[in-house]
C-alpha cells in the first residue's frame, strides 16, 4: 500500500474519533451548563415557595390573585409536619431576619439555603425539610429535576449520530479494501477461505493470512509446474537419442546435417527447460565479483573463438556482489541473444548515480516497443522482429531476468535512437 492509499485508510477514522471525542464534549458542557442553570432556577424558586407557604400559612394573603404570584412549580412539592421528615433540616426565623434587614431579606433566606443545600448542582432529586420557628411547622420539600431527561436526550442524539456515521465508516472501511477484496477473490479460485462473514468483515488481519495462504498455494502450483516440465524435458531426451540413432542407421548421410540441426535444436530447447526448472543458479552463494576482468574474460573467450564481441569501459575497478556462475550465465545469454540476431554485440561498463551498467549493443533489426514488455516471458519469442530461422527457445532473457532479479539488480531493454539495434542495459547497485 502506497503513503496515499495509507493515509486515505486513517483518514476517516481519525476524523470519526475526532468528531465523536467533540461530541462527548459537547454532551458533557452542555450538560454541566443545564445542571447549573437548573439549580440556580430551582434554588430562585424554592426560595420564592418558601416565602408562599409562609404566607399563606401566616394569614398574610388573603386574595387568590396575590397567593398566585408565585406559583409552586411542577417539580416542586411539600406537605406539612410538626416534625422534619427529609434531611437536611434548615430552620428559618422570618420575622427576626426581617427586623434585622427587611430589604435583602429574599437574598439572606436564599443563601442560608444554598449554603445548606451545597453550592454544587444536585444531580437529580433532592429533599429538604425547612422549619418555620414561629409557626412551629416544618414544610417537607421534595424537589425533582429533569436533568436525568435532558442527559437521556443528549445521549439519544449522540446514539442518532453514531447509528447514521457506523454504516458510512464501514462502507468507506470496505471500499478502501478493494483491491484486497480482489485478492480475495482469487485466493477463492485458488479453493481458498479468507474467514470472513457478515458478521466478521474483511480486514487487514485475515488478509495477511490470506495473503501467506495465497502465497503458499502458488508456490505449490508452481513447484508442479517446474517438476512437470522438468520431468518431460528429461523424458524426451531418451527419444532424441534413439531418433538420431535410427537417423545414423537408416537415412542416407547425405540428409544428416539438416536433421542434426534440428535434434540440436531440440536438444537445446530441453538443456535451457532443465536450467530453467532446477533454477540451479541459485544454489551457490554471493561474492565479490570485479565485473571489468569478468566481462573482458568472457568477452576474450568469444573473441577467440571468432566471434565479433568487443569490450570498453573507463573504469579502473567495479565491484558487484553476484552468484558467479548465474552471472557468467547473464553475460552469455546476452551475448548469444546479440550474436544470433545481429551477428556482433559491443560490451560496455560505466558508472553513474552510484549504480554501475552492464551494457550489450548490438546494430540489427531491433525490437517493436510493443512487444519490449513481454519478450522477458517464458517461451515468449518475437518473430516478425527476428529471422524463424534462428534457433531460440524462448527461455534466455526469461532465466536473465529472473536470476537478475534475485540478486537485486535491473534489466532494461530498448531500441537505439540514433541507429538501428538494441541496447540491453543490466544495472548493478554499488555494494
Amino acid at each position: 500500500m502506497n503513503i496515499k492509499k495509507h493515509l486515505s485508510y486513517w483518514f476517516f477514522p481519525v476524523l470519526f474519533l475526532i468528531f465523536m471525542t467533540l461530541n462527548l464534549i459537547f454532551i458533557i458542557l452542555s450538560y454541566q451548563q443545564y445542571r447549573d442553570s437548573q439549580y440556580h432556577k430551582t434554588l430562585h424558586s424554592l426560595t420564592n415557595t418558601i416565602f408562599q407557604v409562609y404566607l399563606r400559612h401566616n394569614n398574610a394573603l388573603e386574595s387568590s390573585d396575590q397567593a398566585n404570584i408565585h406559583r409552586v412549580p411542577r417539580y416542586i412539592s411539600y406537605f406539612f409536619s410538626d416534625k422534619p421528615t427529609f434531611y437536611p433540616v434548615i430552620g428559618l426565623d422570618i420575622p427576626t431576619k426581617y427586623q434585622k434587614n427587611s430589604y435583602f431579606l429574599y437574598t439572606d433566606i436564599r443563601k442560608q439555603i444554598e449554603t445548606e443545600l451545597g453550592s454544587l448542582p444536585f444531580f437529580h432529586s433532592k429533599d429538604v425539610s425547612i422549619c418555620y420557628v414561629d409557626l412551629k411547622q416544618c414544610a417537607n420539600f421534595k424537589i425533582e429535576l429533569p436533568n436525568l431527561y435532558y442527559l437521556y436526550f443528549l445521549l439519544l442524539l449522540f446514539l442518532i449520530f453514531m447509528l447514521l456515521l457506523i454504516p458510512i465508516h464501514f462502507v468507506y472501511k470496505q471500499k478502501l479494501v478493494q483491491p484486497f477484496l480482489r485478492m480475495q477473490a482469487l485466493a477463492d479460485k485458488l479453493n481458498l477461505t479468507s474467514g470472513s462473514t457478515v458478521t466478521k468483515p474483511f480486514n487487514f488481519k485475515n488478509l495477511a493470512d490470506l495473503m501467506e495462504k495465497t502465497c503458499s498455494k502458488l508456490n505449490t502450483l508452481i513447484d508442479e509446474k517446474m517438476y512437470t516440465i522438468q520431468a518431460i524435458s528429461h523424458d524426451l531426451k531418451t527419444p532424441i537419442t534413439k531418433a538420431k540413432l535410427y537417423m545414423y542407421n537408416n537415412i542416407p548421410t547425405k540428409y544428416h546435417d539438416e536433421l542434426i540441426k534440428y535434434y540440436d535444436d531440440m536438444e537445446y530447447l530441453l538443456a535451457q527447460i532443465s536450467v530453467y526448472a532446477k533454477k540451479t543458479y541459485f544454489k551457490e552463494k554471493r561474492q565479490k565479483i570485479d565485473l571489468i576482468d569478468f566481462a573482458e574474460s568472457v568477452c576474450h573467450e568469444y573473441q577467440i573463438n571468432g566471434f565479433a564481441v568487443s569490450f570498453s569501459t573507463t573504469l579502473q575497478k567495479a565491484i558487484v556482489i553476484f552468484r558467479h556462475k548465474a552471472l557468467k550465465r547473464v553475460v552469455q545469454n546476452l551475448i548469444d541473444n546479440a550474436i544470433k540476431y545481429a551477428g556482433s554485440v559491443m560490451v560496455h561498463i560505466e558508472e553513474s548515480n552510484q549504480q554501475l551498467y552492464l551494457l550489450f549493443t548490438d546494430s540489427g533489426p531491433g525490437i517493436a516497443n510493443a512487444h519490449l514488455t513481454k519478450i522477458c516471458d517464458p517461451f515468449y519469442r518475437v518473430d516478425s522482429a527476428r529471422s524463424h530461422n534462428i534457433p531460440g527457445s524462448g527461455l534466455g532473457l526469461a532465466i536473465v531476468k529472473e536470476i537478475l532479479t534475485h540478486n537485486n539488480a535491473e534489466l532494461m531493454i530498448y531500441n537505439n535512437e540514433n541507429a538501428n539495434g538494441l541496447t540491453v542495459k543490466v544495472a548493478f547497485q554499488m555494494p
